[in-house]
């Protein structure tokens, strides 16, 4: 019997696939559970259609962030920040000052970063982040000491 899946169902598939499952399965558990509707209904029709565009708009975002991730590979970033002799930052870089760098010199915006926050030392620092999409990247921030 062919069914169109309501839910996620474990070993059987994710919401929205059309699945041939055995009759009893599928009137004694499935449909009374309301965990998949017959696929020659209206119903399954309709879930078709909204896990068709939902798949598009997970495709065009993975391809964004596609995009996004050539734009800011191989790219870094630099801070001039007053330090003393040992190194050490006065003030410090924080998330909300590099996420703004990113995305006014790069054009790309970004949520969250991860590290530690704020950074104070002078030196070539790794920040991590996700992009839309799932991608995961990394990228370079350079901190150097201001002349003045």
């Amino acid at each position: 019997m062919k069914v169109v899946l309501v839910a996620n169902i474990k070993n059987i598939g994710q919401k929205g696939d059309e699945k041939e499952v055995k009759p009893g399965f599928a009137r004694n558990y499935l449909l009374p559970q309301g965990l998949a509707v017959l696929a020659d209904s209206d119903d399954a029709a309709r879930i078709l259609s909204v896990a068709k565009k939902k798949n598009e708009a997970k495709n065009k975002e993975k391809d964004k962030a596609e995009e996004n991730l050539s734009k800011i590979k191989n790219k870094e970033l630099t801070f001039r920040r007053k330090a003393s002799k040992s190194g050490k930052l006065y003030g410090g870089v924080n998330k909300k000052e590099i996420l703004e760098s990113i995305e006014h010199k790069i054009g790309i915006k970004i949520e969250e970063i991860s590290g530690v926050f704020p950074i104070k030392n002078l030196g070539e620092h790794i920040i991590k982040f996700d992009l839309p999409g799932g991608k995961k990247s990394e990228f370079k921030i350079i901190i150097e000491a201001d002349a003045g």
